[in-house]
């Protein structure tokens, strides 16, 4: 019963954020990508709106909660009433018909299934321990099991200087919101709740394979899910010690930003800017790690949205408004009440300890990445992939740069906090290094299946990204034609 309850309410976070791609029109993908994606923008949603009600003084509960969704349910449904044809079913029995399409439809299916068995494994894994990470303990589960109690998010407890010594209140909360969202289905059980890591890791296999339908070959993006699977570290964040910890749901929502962003760069709609947008502000709603990522982010988007002259203005407020939405309420909180953690940004810092921290830094960082035990080859073999596809195809390379910039975004920021952390440094980093070098690390994976996939298939026509697809004419403009 304790697992059904978990599954009904990743279900019902899974139905809001499919409402939200209805009534926008953001269907379009395909469906093993369509799920998880969703899912996991449902969830940040169904977070979000719990710290602006919480902001507002109005409880939790049946009204309140579900009173927004109606009104996106009602735009749904007007949106399908008004365009059925944009939510038409896709074809199989056309697909089956040819050969070639029988076979890929095969192996995607066969994909599908292995990434289900597995996330189905890693959560009989997981709930078969108990909770044993710090982080998870004192950081998240903590925080949820208080706000599920109080039934909000009390002021008292984030001006506790009891809890404020080890609970690190100025984290933000999507994390033990998300599960403040389970123990209403289940109680305050966190084994079961630690299933929610091992569906984050499936969602992740997810956007891998599906993410790059139709953008990477099939045989490249096999690989990559081999090696997502394979990944030491996966099973780790996923089922094991880290499971608890915001690593995972981080690295995971920076993947689909990344991949929104990417397959919004290869013409594949405006829903994707606005995806990639709300995803890089639930990356800064996860972590502090995430809110680099998310100013760097958004910053590209739309910075590429007016080099590449898509002009058309509503996906840029779209994606701009609702990754507000989510990321900057608790800023503005943190700062009216006067939240602040260990960790204080200052140039001053920064200037002071950059020579002498430097190269101490660089060499941990390094050894992590490297780490074959944990994350296979990953990160060694991403900048040979890279040189090799600027070499044989460099106008492709071209698609991926916004990829390496968000990697290199990350781990600037990475070595900027160790610079001016107020701890020991050889501590911090033993405790925290190998954390947050996996942080980015399925958006290196996801880069290095695109390489794959460019240099198995180098013979093809070189992509324009800047090639503007031609806007579709209305019925005045076909009427005024003749």
């Amino acid at each position: 019963m304790l697992i059904a309850g978990l599954l009904a309410s990743q279900l019902l976070a899974m139905a809001a954020g499919l409402l939200l791609l209805a009534a926008l029109r953001w269907h379009k993908m395909p469906l093993g990508l369509l799920i998880p994606a969703s899912w996991l923008a449902g969830s940040g949603l169904i977070a979000a709106e719990r710290l602006l009600l919480a902001q507002a003084g109005l409880p939790w509960n049946a009204l309140t909660l579900s009173l927004p969704w109606l009104l996106v349910a009602g735009a749904a449904l007007w949106s399908v009433r008004s365009k059925p044809q944009e939510f038409t079913r896709p074809n199989f029995r056309q697909a089956m018909a040819d050969r070639r399409s029988r076979a890929r439809m095969i192996i995607d299916l066969t994909a599908g299934a292995i990434i289900l068995l597995w996330t189905a494994g890693l959560m009989r894994r997981t709930l078969a321990q108990p909770l044993t990470g710090w982080d998870g303990l004192v950081d998240w589960i903590f925080k949820a099991r208080v706000f599920n109690l109080a039934g909000t998010v009390p002021l008292s407890f984030l001006h506790d200087p009891e809890y404020a010594i080890y609970a690190h209140l100025d984290y933000p909360l999507f994390v033990p919101l998300s599960i403040a969202h389970i123990y209403e289905f289940i109680g305050d059980q966190e084994i079961v709740a630690k299933g929610w890591w091992s569906l984050l890791a499936g969602a992740a296999a997810a956007g891998l394979y599906f993410g790059l339908k139709e953008l990477a070959s099939q045989p490249a993006r096999l690989v990559g899910l081999v090696v997502l699977i394979g990944m030491p570290a996966m099973m780790l964040n996923g089922a094991d010690g880290l499971v608890g910890y915001a690593e995972l749901p981080l690295a995971v929502l920076f993947l689909y930003a990344a991949l929104f962003l990417y397959r919004w760069l290869r013409g594949t709609g405006p829903g994707d800017f606005c995806l990639s947008a709300l995803f890089f502000g639930l990356a800064g709603f996860t972590k502090n790690e995430g809110l680099p990522v998310a100013v760097a982010g958004i910053s590209l988007l739309v910075l590429l949205a007016f080099l590449l002259r898509r002009t058309n203005p509503a996906p840029v407020w779209q994606g701009l408004l609702l990754a507000a939405l989510v990321a900057v309420p608790w800023q503005i909180q943190k700062t009216l009440y006067n939240i602040s953690g260990d960790m204080q940004p200052g140039i001053p810092a920064l200037l002071e300890n950059w020579q002498e921290r430097t190269g101490t830094i660089l060499l941990n960082v390094g050894y992590y990445a490297a780490n074959f035990n944990l994350l296979n080859l990953i990160w060694p073999l991403l900048p040979v992939l890279s040189v090799a596809v600027l070499i044989f195809a460099p106008r492709r390379w071209l698609t991926t740069l916004p990829l390496l910039f968000l990697i290199a975004a990350h781990l600037t920021s990475t070595v900027a906090a160790f610079i001016i952390t107020p701890h020991d440094l050889n501590w911090h980093l033993g405790t925290a290094a190998d954390r947050l070098v996996f942080q980015p690390i399925l958006v290196g994976l996801l880069a290095g299946t695109i390489y794959l996939s460019t240099l198995l298939e180098r013979d093809e026509e070189p992509l324009d990204i800047t090639h503007v697809p031609a806007r579709p004419m209305t019925r005045e403009e076909v009427m005024a034609s003749g």
